[in-house]
């Protein structure tokens, strides 16, 4: 690889030409330029073979021509019923031809309504997950079972969480419906739920937890260690701490 051929468009410095030029420095530059083309040309074959087996099935059927052909048949033969049927005075023949037409209408409405609930439902979730810290592989199953999604005449996809009986939760003292996050705090409280989310290293009051364990720590209320402001805040902290702390030297 001629370093000075390879970057001229760079407008590199013959001091850094030199450097690159190294042999060692040659070969080391050469392995990172070919692993960064590496997946570009997997992606390169891969979308040409793509365009070979497409064109392949297109020769397969006669060609660009005669799928043109066939489209322009297809489209004319609709046509030719639609006049025939306008001019029709079968009126039963004119009624179950407009139904299949308003059902595959109506059916295709829904398909798309479907998608654009599940795409809201999926996307509030995710977002509701990520700032509880849940797991989606446990806690998935038990949200979804909760949850019921509309599309409204405004066109607006509507959640509404629902509590264990099917009906819609309500939270606080004013009973405002419930969002998917109030659901998740339920679901805290649930003890073969809670193991769903990530430890946020607090009890459920909002102090820190304690494991039961003193090693390595400093008893502010032992005498030779007796200190007034780390026992307040130890006590406002984590109080089943300064409970075992107090304890460990006599005091209740």
């Amino acid at each position: 690889m001629d370093i000075t051929t390879e970057f001229a468009n760079l407008n590199l410095s013959a001091e850094v030409l030199a450097i690159f030029n190294d042999e060692k420095n040659k070969e080391a530059l050469g392995k990172i330029i070919d692993a960064s083309k590496a997946p570009l040309i997997s992606k390169r074959d891969e979308l040409l073979g793509q365009i070979t087996t497409h064109k392949a099935f297109i020769t397969g059927l006669g060609g660009e021509d005669a799928i043109k052909s066939l489209g322009a048949a297809k489209a004319k033969a609709e046509q030719d019923a639609k006049d025939a049927l306008a001019s029709s005075t079968d009126a039963n023949a004119v009624r179950d031809t407009l139904g299949k037409e308003i059902k595959t209408r109506d059916d295709r409405i829904n398909s798309l309504l479907g998608e654009k609930k599940d795409a809201k439902v999926r996307s509030q979730v995710k977002r509701a997950l990520t700032e509880a810290k849940g797991d989606p592989e446990l806690l998935m199953p038990h949200i979804t079972s909760r949850l019921k999604s509309e599309v409204n005449d405004a066109g607006d996809v509507v959640i509404t969480v629902l509590d264990e009986a099917g009906k819609p939760m309500m939270v606080g003292t004013d009973a405002k419906p419930a969002k998917i996050s109030d659901l998740l705090e339920s679901f805290k409280k649930n003890s073969s739920l809670a193991k769903g989310f990530a430890a946020s290293g607090t009890g459920g009051s909002g102090a820190a937890s304690f494991n039961g364990s003193l090693t390595g720590v400093v008893n502010p209320w032992a005498a030779t260690s007796f200190n007034l402001t780390k026992q307040g805040e130890i006590a406002t902290s984590n109080p089943e701490m300064a409970k075992a702390l107090k304890a460990a030297v006599g005091r209740v």
